[in-house]
């Protein structure tokens, strides 16, 4: 017998209720926030700034320059006003702006990276020992190579 589904019964909303039961509706409506950022807060503040996080009712989000820290301020109220538009069960009361990390930033002048370093040969020797009991030996590589380069960049 073919079963078949009546109503609203896509995908994205099966998720959605999925989703939401494990990050919360606060944390689902940030993700659609961030999808349509762009319609949020115009084109051109949208390549300057992105939104960062949600703590209780007050938006945190990043930007690229104090100039542009200072122009928002001036925007505020209207970001706000469409902020809260596009929340569907969520009220912000307030926004505030922090200068953007540097790992985040997308311009290659304003990136920082750390010197590779070398890398004890005991020591990976010692993990790669650990890793053998891992019957994958795709994931065993992958695991191999994630720490690999997080000892070269992080030490």
């Amino acid at each position: 017998m073919k079963r078949t589904f009546k109503g609203d019964f896509m995908l994205a909303g099966q998720l959605e209720q999925v989703i939401g039961s494990r990050l919360g509706r606060r944390q689902c409506e940030f993700i659609r926030l961030a999808q349509v950022w762009k319609d949020v807060v115009g084109e051109r503040a949208a390549a300057h700034t992105m939104p960062a996080w949600i703590k209780k009712d007050v938006l945190w989000g990043y930007v690229d320059s104090s100039s542009w820290m200072q122009e928002l301020a001036f925007m505020k109220p209207q970001i706000l006003e469409q902020v809260n538009q596009h929340f569907r069960s969520v009220t912000i009361s307030d926004i505030r702006w922090l200068r953007q990390p540097l790992e985040n930033a997308s311009s290659p002048e304003q990136q920082y990276s750390r010197p590779n370093r070398d890398i004890d040969p005991k020591r990976e020797e010692e993990f790669q020992s650990m890793t053998r009991i891992i019957a994958d030996p795709g994931c065993q590589q992958a695991l191999f190579h994630l720490w690999r380069t997080f000892q070269k960049k992080m030490r």
